[in-house]
């Protein structure tokens, strides 16, 4: 019986280990689906998107994908330290792009979790229309962005 018993202990203290591994983990800091509302096309949009690294060993942007050829992604570092926190700047041209868009920015790393997704979602109306607001008592109000 007590043969059975530090087995069973021997085995469990063994499985604790392999949990134990030191791999790098990325966490987004703040949102990492961010919708940017309305804009017009042909505008130039800007985002940031923060992360850390909040496991034990560097972590390494092996390769970015995006959704679009109309983004740009410029990552502040390809390796974040432990407990470091990193940058990735986005830019968006809507030139010829009108209705929802959703943009997918995929990071591939080292992590356990091998792809991340940053997501941008935007609506791009036509330069130059004209919106039709319902607002209390004139429902029929024209406005413009």
């Amino acid at each position: 019986m007590r043969v059975v018993i530090i087995i069973v202990l021997m085995l469990s203290i063994n499985c604790f280990a392999i949990h134990d591994v030191k791999m790098p983990t990325l966490v987004f800091v703040g949102k990492r689906i961010v919708n940017l509302g309305v804009v017009k096309e042909g505008e130039i949009i800007k985002q940031k998107f923060f992360f850390t690294n909040t496991g034990n060993s560097p972590l390494i942007i092996k390769d970015i994908t995006k959704s679009c050829n109309c983004t740009a992604v410029v990552l502040k570092e390809p390796r974040t330290l432990p407990r470091d926190t990193n940058c990735m700047s986005i830019t968006v041209d809507t030139k010829g792009k009108v209705g929802i868009n959703v943009i997918d920015i995929v990071l591939n790393t080292n992590t356990q979790y091998k792809e991340h997704v940053a997501k941008l979602i935007v609506e791009e109306i036509p330069n130059g229309a004209c919106l039709q607001l319902g607002i209390g008592g004139m429902p029929n109000a024209v406005g413009s962005l």
